[in-house]
């Protein structure tokens, strides 16, 4: 499992949490050990935790976290500090799946969006069996017994919507915010009311556009759903995994880069492919270009060739 916590506040301290297996059973209370604390910026920790667990059989089974709780003052989110924080992936045991991985969220959860301006955010999720992925956006959820409650109440969480819940473009709480000119998907129509979308096909998140009136922070979920075709040609859905984020807005007049990237492209197994990805800034600051994806940082490569201020080049390369 992997979190992303604000370093200045107290989950942040959290060497040990406590994960519920779907089964009936869970982890115990804080018996899950973090094994790794990394920095990515912003005041943001990267938290790694890893658990292991065998199934008596087959079976579908909803692996869950309860996160206790979420930062005060979330605009979308009423009493957001006695609110916790509830994510969970879903897993299919049977010999008709076969052997499965869960997809992989590279990119990291935590995101930051200039008021008046697209925002987008892109999982980079990975799935190494190659299944078909499918986004779509939805509720944030919390347990509201707690992590205490469900741990004496059989170890069976029950989630629910968090009660007040509304998405971030909703003008209740980002008032006056409008769309504005984005080439899309979707194409921005300026001056109708702000949306929030979720390309089904590719994840790209899209926020067009948080409001100068609606500066702070919102939660906002979305679930990965894993398919499958089966034996005779049907579609078969054998897990998903959530999701749930949180977005800063700034009032911040930098204007975002713009990228440059190859178009999708077949190539022959065995054969190398090398692409460039192109980034400028109006603005003229310094850039930093990064990849994520299952491929890598091995076998594919992806390096910086270039970086002045304004521009920056890199080099994606798989044998």
């Amino acid at each position: 499992m992997v979190t992303y916590t604000d370093a200045s506040q107290i989950a942040d301290n959290n060497d040990t949490e406590t994960i519920f297996y779907g089964d009936g059973t869970s982890s115990g209370q804080n018996a899950v050990r973090r094994v790794s604390r990394v920095n990515i910026g912003n005041g943001v920790n990267r938290n790694v935790y890893y658990f292991d667990h065998t199934y008596a059989a087959a079976g579908s089974y909803t692996i869950s976290f309860i996160g206790e709780n979420r930062n005060g003052g979330i605009r979308n989110v009423p009493q957001s500090s006695s609110r916790n924080f509830y994510i969970h992936t879903k897993i299919n045991i049977s010999p008709l799946v076969g052997v499965n991985h869960s997809p992989v969220l590279n990119a990291p959860a935590v995101d930051r969006a200039a008021a008046g301006q697209v925002f987008l955010h892109n999982p980079a999720a990975f799935d190494a069996d190659g299944d078909s992925l499918v986004y779509r956006l939805r509720v944030c959820q919390w347990e509201p017994r707690g992590v205490l409650g469900v741990l004496n109440n059989g170890n069976v969480p029950n989630p629910v919507d968090l009660p007040g819940y509304v998405y971030p473009q909703d003008q209740s709480v980002s008032r006056n915010g409008v769309q504005v000119a984005y080439a899309g998907p979707p194409v921005g129509a300026p001056g109708n009311a702000a949306i929030l979308e979720i390309d089904v096909r590719t994840g790209q998140l899209v926020w067009n556009a948080p409001s100068p009136l609606g500066l702070g922070e919102y939660n906002v979920a979305f679930v990965v759903e894993e398919w499958r075709r089966d034996a005779f040609g049907g579609k078969r859905l054998i897990g998903e995994v959530v999701r749930d984020m949180q977005i800063t807005v700034f009032a911040s007049s930098n204007q975002r880069p713009t990228i440059t990237v190859p178009r999708d492209t077949c190539v022959v197994a065995g054969t190398t492919l090398t692409r460039t990805v192109t980034a400028t800034d109006p603005d003229n600051n310094l850039l930093r270009l990064s990849a994520y994806g299952g491929m890598l940082p091995t076998p594919a490569s992806f390096v910086t060739t270039l970086s002045v201020p304004g521009r920056a080049v890199g080099r994606f390369s798989w044998p």
